[in-house]
Parts: C-alpha cells; structure tokens; sequence
C-alpha cells in the first residue's frame, strides 16, 4: 500500500504534470524520452522537497515497457492512473468519514433515530460499499498492472547485466 501511497503523492502527482506540459525542455538528451535522472532533476527543480526515492518508485511504474525510459505516453497514462488512485483514495475517505458520523449520530448501530433522520441507509450504504468496492478493483487492477511490468522490466534489466 505504501507504494499506492508514493505513486499518487499529490504534490509529485501535481509536478507530474506540470512535467507533462514541458516534457520537451525536460528531455534534456533530446531523444524523446526521459530517463530517470532527467525525471528526478526536472520534479526537483519544479518542487525540491520531492524525495528522490518517490520519484524513482512513480518512475518505475509509469516505464511500462521497462526500457528505462519514459515516453510522453507512459509519462501521461501515469499521471491519469495517480488521479484515479488519489480519486479513490478521496472518496474512501468520504465514506468512511460519513460512516463515522453514522455511528456517532447512531450510537454505533442503525438505530430507529438514525433511520428518522437519514431514511433507511442500509440501501444507501449497500450501494455505496459496492461502487467503492467496485472503483477500487478497477484501480488495483491497474495499479498491479503497472508494477507488475516494473517489476519484470527490473527483472529483465538486471538479467541483462549480469549475462553481460
């Protein structure tokens, strides 16, 4: 969860995509891509308290073809997936805040007086329980879709280098 928590890091997030909209002056090779280094010297010139280390785990993920990398393409499809996880994250918070108001309001149970004053919300909090379930199979999904190419391009970077 904690890499969850680095890779939709608002601030990194926000820096992200600032990035975006000057990926060309980022790239200081001028090979159309970006590597890490030139990642993480554009993300701290744009917000020097950025760790050094959230911004390789964001930059493992987003290098989806693993070739050590980033394309304005993958550079875009992981910022759209950190606002989706910071999306979710939000609305999780939501929920469970208002989950929490419920109990206090109802003294810990779906009393009679909880039901008079917000309506019967066993149906309401049905729904809600399955459209959080639901968003956050989706994000997972894609999220563990993402590390997993990370991980296999690490794997496979670091079988190259040593068969070399």
């Amino acid at each position: 969860m904690s890499s969850i928590s680095s890779y939709a890091n608002s601030s990194l997030s926000k820096v992200l995509q600032e990035l975006q909209q000057t990926f060309k002056t980022s790239d200081t090779s001028a090979n159309g891509t970006l590597s890490q280094t030139e990642l993480t010297t554009a993300a701290q010139g744009v917000d020097n308290s950025l760790k050094a280390a959230d911004i390789a785990t964001a930059f493992k993920q987003m290098d989806t073809d693993g070739n050590g990398e980033l394309t304005e393409t993958e550079l875009s499809e992981g910022i759209e997936l950190a606002d989706q996880v910071q999306q979710a994250l939000v609305v999780a918070q939501e929920i469970m805040s208002g989950s929490m108001l419920m109990n206090i309001i109802g003294g810990g149970s779906s009393s009679s007086s909880t039901s008079s004053l917000f309506g019967d919300t066993s149906t309401d909090t049905s729904s809600t329980d399955s459209y959080l379930a639901s968003l956050m199979e989706t994000i997972t999904a894609q999220y563990q879709a993402t590390e997993d190419a990370a991980t296999a391009a690490e794997t496979e970077t670091t079988t190259k280098a040593t068969t070399v």
